[in-house]
């Protein structure tokens, strides 16, 4: 019923089944309130609130801009998934893939990366995590005791993922 009420709304059907998702997720919380009301006050009840909400979707959805790639630009991603033995089953999952993977090679970035830190972290995390040295084997380059490194390295973590958390916040704008 909800799906019909929320089609009726003029709801795109690719989008139908995933608002009356989120539609019920809302109800399901207060829905014991309920449990003495008939059978046809809750169905009334549950077509308003999806008609609520699929007005609130097409209210955000028609000031969000959309990006559409053409017909030939997904059979060449799929073309390539295959040729890849990609695990992705649709198309959208090989769009995700390739957006995270476009995102990850721009965050891992050495350069950036290493503009993010102090030279002193920066010199332990890049011997520890990309080159693989030991932390006893930088201690002694360092001329540091085993324990500050190990703090060098977590106070190297943190910055990196404040930077990648500030460049991400960036993007999202």
């Amino acid at each position: 019923m909800a799906l019909s009420v929320v089609m009726r709304v003029g709801m795109p059907a690719r989008d139908a089944p995933d608002v009356v998702q989120n539609l019920f997720i809302a109800l399901l919380w207060s829905w014991s309130e309920r449990a003495g009301w008939s059978r046809d006050r809750c169905a009334d009840y549950v077509a308003a609130a999806a008609r609520i909400v699929a007005r609130r979707y097409l209210w955000k959805a028609a000031r969000r801009p959309e990006d559409l790639e053409s017909v030939d630009a997904m059979q060449a991603l799929q073309e390539h998934a295959v040729d890849e033995k990609s695990e992705a089953s649709t198309v959208e999952d090989l769009l995700v893939s390739q957006v995270v993977r476009a995102e990850q090679a721009e965050e891992t970035q050495l350069d950036f990366l290493q503009a993010s830190t102090a030279p002193a972290f920066w010199r332990v995390f890049h011997g520890y995590v990309v080159l693989g040295v030991a932390i006893s084997a930088i201690a002694h380059a360092e001329g540091a005791p085993v324990p500050t490194i190990y703090n060098r390295l977590r106070l190297a973590r943190r910055d990196l993922r404040a930077a990648i958390g500030r460049l991400r916040a960036r993007k999202a704008r």
